[in-house]
């Protein structure tokens, strides 16, 4: 989007106090990835070790990047990732937050999962 586009006035009035020429246009993968970690390590790695449920409801990029992040998943690699639509994923991790399980609800309509590569 253009700095001085017509769309502007269409972001949320919650993005109003962003200083003037920080306005994100665009938004990558790994500019995804760079805002999604820090939340995951700072936010829900606690609760998590606290042993706490999380649910996570998120659009594709966003859980695109935290998948990238968790299931270690190389930049090359990132690009087959899919994540159906509606059909949740559990992860359940260990004590040291390794994860130790991952599937889809629905397994009629899962993807692969990528770990590792």
């Amino acid at each position: 989007m253009e700095e001085k586009s017509e769309y502007l006035n269409l972001f949320s009035p919650l993005n109003a106090s962003i200083p003037v020429g920080m306005t994100p246009f665009t938004e990558s993968l790994k500019s995804t990835y760079d805002r999604v970690v820090p939340f995951y390590e700072n936010e829900i790695k606690k609760n998590l070790s606290e042993k706490k449920n999380i649910l996570i409801s998120a659009h594709g990029n966003s859980l695109r990047a935290l998948c990238k992040y968790l299931f270690n998943i190389s930049d090359t690699k990132i690009n087959e990732l899919e994540i159906p639509t509606g059909n949740p994923l559990l992860i359940e991790f260990g004590n040291n937050l390794k994860i130790e399980k991952y599937y889809y609800l629905d397994n009629s309509r899962s993807k692969e999962i990528i770990f590792n590569q």
